[in-house]
């Protein structure tokens, strides 16, 4: 798989890869659902018929084991997806995303210098926060940004293994808040029900299989915040131990 700016002959990056396999995958998985779901609709038909109601429910079995081993080889696939990043600055996520929110009028509460690297592009994270302001439409949002160091990364004496294993935002991290005022709380659960805010899915869903993590809470009446954590990573990529973040 190519990284990003790679000049061998392997093939297009793996984003690009990834995007034409979506695309194949959601064709023939809809094909699959229509035969499954004509096959059901006709075993209802001929339930009094054992010979026709057998090739109705092996139809369904076949269809069923296709679009299995479909998602299951994009599974193992999309799993090579953080291979596809190298560590960039953290600073050019934040001057992104100071950048987006002048263009929309957000305010905004920003370090002024950040050390440290993140695998999250800048152009993702505020593909991110283009997408979160889709969301919640044109309500007023405060962007907070907070780089964490070791005060809040855990043990000094911290396995790498245990490192590895720690949620994001316990090891030093990119701390990415939008707060805003709404009575409506934000849901990631409802945004996946709805499938329409697809850019907003596929941006928490890099950040998350890059070591990253998304919350969001109503800390107050009438107050919502979205929480992004981008963890600080090595010039390798490996996550940051603690007392090392910068």
């Amino acid at each position: 798989m190519t990284k990003p700016g790679s000049d061998d002959f392997t093939g297009p990056p793996l984003l690009e890869q990834l995007g034409a396999l979506c695309s194949l995958l959601a064709h023939d998985l809809a094909n699959q659902l229509c035969v499954i779901s004509g096959s059901a609709s006709f075993a209802q038909l001929v339930s009094d018929d054992p010979r026709k109601l057998a090739a109705a429910l092996e139809a369904i079995t076949r269809a069923s084991e296709t679009a299995g081993h479909a998602v299951s080889s994009f599974g193992e696939y999309r799993r090579t997806l953080p291979t596809a990043f190298t560590p960039g600055p953290a600073r050019e996520v934040v001057e992104g995303l100071r950048k987006f929110a002048e263009k929309v009028g957000w305010r905004c509460s920003l370090p002024r210098e950040v050390e440290g690297l993140v695998l999250l592009p800048p152009q993702w994270a505020v593909f991110a926060a283009s997408s979160i302001k889709t969301e919640i439409y044109s309500k007023p949002v405060m962007l907070r940004v907070i780089a964490n160091d070791t005060s809040q990364a855990g043990s000094v004496d911290a396995e790498p293994a245990d490192v590895a294993i720690q949620s994001a935002r316990s090891r030093p991290n990119l701390h990415i808040q939008f707060v805003y005022h709404s009575e409506e709380a934000f849901s990631i659960k409802d945004i996946r029900t709805r499938h329409e805010n697809l850019g907003l899915l596929a941006a928490f869903e890099l950040n998350r299989m890059l070591g990253g993590e998304i919350d969001s809470r109503t800390p107050n009446r009438g107050k919502q915040e979205i929480d992004l954590w981008l963890p600080f990573v090595t010039e390798n990529g490996e996550p940051t131990p603690a007392n090392v973040a910068g």
